[in-house]
């Protein structure tokens, strides 16, 4: 039986039912506030049942966050279109011809880089040292030619 039809039962089965459930109540009161706010015991639910609609059963009222939101006339240039993202507001311009790869590929050597002679996934670049570089070893703890200090 749903817990609101367990309400419209007559009060004296409630709160027979109520003291049955007891501990279970009291985890109830620790997962939603709303639910049971005020109510210290199954008598104080009853009256708060019979003195309210079951609208306390339920909750906050979750409105659309876009309801408010008033989208501009959106005109997109030459080879874009209008698409729309679920969850969004407004729509975007997009250029379906434009493809966008990941951002982040992880360390590859595709900007000159050249892989560290001692450490795993580093890329080292070129210096501006005036003096001669540092080169790295297992022991001195550097990924990459350093300029001395």
């Amino acid at each position: 039986e749903s817990f609101l039809q367990f309400l419209r039962e007559a009060p004296e089965a409630v709160e027979e039912k109520m003291e049955k459930l007891g501990p279970i109540l009291e985890k109830l009161k620790g997962l939603n506030p709303n639910l049971f706010s005020g109510v210290a015991n199954a008598a104080e639910l009853v009256a708060k049942k019979a003195d309210s609609s079951d609208s306390f059963l339920q909750g906050p009222t979750i409105s659309d966050p876009c309801s408010t939101v008033t989208c501009g006339n959106l005109v997109c240039p030459t080879g874009f279109t209008v698409e729309t993202v679920p969850g969004h507001c407004c729509g975007y311009c997009v250029n379906p011809n434009i493809k966008v790869g990941k951002k982040i590929t992880g360390p590859t050597g595709s900007h000159g880089g050249k892989p560290s002679p001692t450490c795993k996934d580093v890329f080292c670049f070129p210096t501006l040292c005036e003096k001669e570089t540092t080169a790295p070893t297992t022991t001195n703890g550097l990924c990459c030619p350093s300029c001395p200090k």
